[in-house]
């Protein structure tokens, strides 16, 4: 935290740590009762500075309440954040979200990628068997009409198989197109005039 934080946050805790007895007597009436005040109360923002890892941030105060006012602090703490529909956010769970979103982020990244590259990896195949009956299919009889080998593209890599027993036993292009036009209707492409 810079000086000039430091600087407009000292006159607040100034003024907390010279009138904290007032400031919980009007703020938790029920709390200051239960407190035996003849006995002092202690701060313990240096302790605090001392074992917390981002000390550097600056003067904090933390006080430590007895145990059964700390835990009325909570409850009360809890009742308004019902009645005021707000939820009060320690510093520790605001670091948790962010850390949880950051790598809720990385997590979905890197899985979109994986798929993104399984998906290219099978179109990749698909289109590199697509081209292999082709060329086939153009060594065995000539040139392939441009209508065919588009519908040969979009046989899947699980049908190309069947397609290429076909382009290396067929005596004519067109048993090669009757082959295409019945993996299309089983896979539900179906043809394009």
């Amino acid at each position: 935290m810079s000086d000039a934080m430091d600087n407009l946050d000292s006159p607040w805790k100034h003024a907390l740590e010279q009138y904290f007895p007032e400031f919980l007597s009007f703020f938790f009436p029920d709390a200051h009762a239960d407190i035996d005040w003849r006995r002092g109360h202690q701060f313990l923002d240096k302790e605090l500075q001392q074992i917390v890892r981002d000390a550097e941030l600056g003067r904090r105060i933390a006080l430590k309440l007895p145990e059964p006012q700390e835990l009325d602090f909570w409850r009360r703490l809890q009742q308004i954040e019902e009645e005021q529909r707000m939820r009060y956010i320690t510093s520790v769970e605001r670091i948790g979200m962010q850390q949880g979103i950051e790598k809720g982020l990385q997590q979905g990244l890197q899985q979109g990628l994986q798929q993104g590259l399984q998906q290219g990896k099978q179109e990749g195949l698909q289109q590199g068997q697509a081209e292999m009956v082709l060329r086939l299919l153009n060594r065995r009889f000539g040139a392939v009409p441009s209508r065919l080998a588009a519908r040969v593209r979009t046989v899947s890599s699980e049908q190309m198989p069947d397609l290429l027993d076909v382009a290396l036993t067929a005596l004519a292009l067109e048993e090669v197109a009757a082959t295409v036009d019945a993996l299309a209707l089983d896979s539900g492409i179906g043809l394009e005039g």
